[in-house]
């Protein structure tokens, strides 16, 4: 098994990157296939504590595909701050998308994505591999896991 953990996406808005990760699993058992894992961290102070996330968009020079979220999302509340007492969660889904569409994605030159949720959508720029502050994000990090297979 071959995985990279969630990374953020570049942003075009205000913010420098999307408040959703992206990470990728690959197993030898459906080797033509990856499991593309949406990750959304917050924690009991904020107002969006937890998403559920529907589906993930992809938009490659143009062409939209739509990938539904299987199995639902995880929601998870296991870490505690004592100090702050701060309760921080994790919403994570996936999606199943095939290994060459992913190589589609890191090699085309204009790739954006979008994260569908229970509370609307969120936009990415997935072409991005730093972000304005010189964070890697997503595309390069993926880059490198694609190398790995």
């Amino acid at each position: 098994m071959v995985q990279v953990t969630p990374t953020f996406v570049a942003s075009d808005g205000k913010a420098y990157a999307t408040s959703s990760k992206v990470g990728a699993i690959w197993s030898e058992a459906k080797p033509s296939e990856v499991l593309l894992v949406l990750e959304y961290s917050s924690s009991s102070s904020s107002s969006d504590v937890y998403r559920t996330y529907e589906s993930f968009s992809v938009n490659i020079n143009g062409e939209i595909s739509t990938f539904e979220v299987h199995g639902g999302t995880d929601l998870d509340s296991g870490s505690y701050n004592t100090v702050s007492k701060t309760i921080y969660t994790k919403s994570t889904a996936v999606v199943t998308i095939s290994l060459d569409y992913l190589h589609r994605m890191v090699e085309a030159e204009d790739v954006r994505v979008r994260f569908t949720t229970n509370d609307g959508y969120e936009d990415g720029v997935f072409h991005e591999n730093v972000s304005n502050y010189g964070q890697e994000m997503a595309r390069a990090r993926i880059a490198k896991f694609l190398d790995l297979i």
